[in-house]
């Protein structure tokens, strides 16, 4: 018998960094998976998803409940990370891959619910086991494991793909043109003795107006050089 049973999710960590700490719960199941302790790997594969999903979340700042279920907390998880995809901003396909991510959230709460309730029955770590309670057929909890190895990959390479897509953050001082620009149309504010530009102001409280002011800059510029290349 192997020595893992997360494999596949675990190489895909090794070559990342990790910053969710995810290598240490896997190491954890393997370890349990050689010991043979059906309970543990069911109990570790729930905390390992858990802790996945909730940091996704918080990292975009929504709030969890703290009663939440696992099924529920897993497909806010994908539906959050899906939404940064281009396809949901095609109108052509949108509707389309509405029903492929509703249905692999369908498919991944029941499957998220169904480890839930492994996990409260089995895991000798949930609510206290006495040394007569039968454990779960190994067998199971070995198809847990690889459901969640699948699950976690999933998840870590949709994790990849919403961050590809963000842009790269920007500063205030890398723009110094638009921000004179933004100062000339709508000049300064005197508060107390102090002068604060408008191009600052807009920075610091609307950061994503300033975003499309800058692209929607950029293109009046790029209009006017290729009028004067004409």
């Amino acid at each position: 018998m192997s020595n893992q049973i997360i494999i596949n999710a675990l190489a895909y960590i090794d070559n990342s960094t990790d910053r969710y700490k995810l290598k240490r719960t896997v190491l954890a199941i393997n370890s349990a998976y050689v010991d043979g302790e059906s309970g543990l790997i069911v109990g570790q594969c729930k905390s390992l998803v858990e802790g996945l999903c909730k940091s996704i979340l918080d990292e975009s700042k929504i709030p969890v409940e703290a009663d939440i279920k696992l099924s529920k907390l897993a497909k806010k998880a994908v539906q959050e990370l899906a939404k940064n995809s281009d396809e949901w901003k095609e109108q052509k396909t949108n509707e389309a891959f509405k029903k492929l991510i509703n249905s692999f959230s369908l498919t991944l709460e029941n499957a998220m619910s169904a480890i839930g309730t492994l996990r409260n029955e089995y895991c000798p770590l949930a609510h206290g086991r006495s040394s007569q309670h039968i454990p779960l057929d190994f067998v199971y909890a070995e198809f847990v494991a690889q459901q969640t190895d699948a699950i976690l990959l999933f998840f870590l390479k949709l994790l990849d793909h919403s961050n590809s897509l963000k842009p790269e953050p920007i500063t205030y001082h890398e723009n110094l043109e638009f921000n004179e620009y933004v100062d000339e149309q709508h000049g300064s504010l005197n508060i107390f003795e102090d002068m604060y530009l408008a191009s600052d102001i807009l920075f610091q409280m609307n950061k994503s107006k300033y975003q499309i002011a800058l692209a929607e800059y950029k293109e009046s510029l790029e209009e006017i050089e290729g009028q004067e290349i004409d």
